[in-house]
């Protein structure tokens, strides 16, 4: 989905290819970390980390690696993934991926956040070449609340 948005957007005419930019929330940022998109202008990833077979599937209610694994989400839809998702994220190592982008990165997490607690973006952190300081919201969870407008800002001060 990520790769027909993004040719889909650079190929307008009035679109400058050299200046996109991507923003994620949760394992987005592993999907556009993945991508390896070596263009981009910037790059925002909130609640972002490694380790992703591990994150994710802990936060399945049930998890079986070889079946179907089931999540209750919050929006009252069950999300179910298949044993090819959990072979497929096992391939992808976020710190080697993280490490080949030289354009500026900004990393935003809720310090209260319990869905991904931060030390598990810490190794990004740690080995992005072109990072700033990262943004740690004091009395956020995973969706940034209740500083989103903090976020917001920092994003807003980031692109300007």
């Amino acid at each position: 989905d990520l790769r027909s948005v993004y040719n889909t957007v650079t190929s307008f005419d009035h679109i400058d290819a050299g200046r996109v930019s991507f923003i994620s929330q949760s394992f987005g940022s592993n999907v556009i970390i993945g991508a390896q998109y070596m263009n981009l202008e910037r790059m925002v990833l909130s609640g972002s980390f490694t380790d992703v077979y591990t994150v994710i599937s802990n936060i399945f209610d049930e998890f079986y690696e070889e079946g179907l694994s089931r999540r209750k989400a919050t929006s009252e839809r069950t999300r179910i993934m298949g044993p090819h998702f959990w072979a497929d994220i096992k391939k992808y190592d976020m710190e080697k991926l993280i490490a080949n982008f030289d354009f500026p990165i900004m990393f935003i997490h809720g310090a209260k956040d319990k869905l991904v607690p931060m030390k598990y973006m810490q190794p990004l952190l740690k080995v992005s070449i072109n990072t700033t300081e990262p943004v740690i919201l004091e009395e956020s969870d995973h969706d940034l609340n209740p500083e989103r407008e903090k976020a917001y800002k920092a994003i807003t001060e980031f692109f300007t």
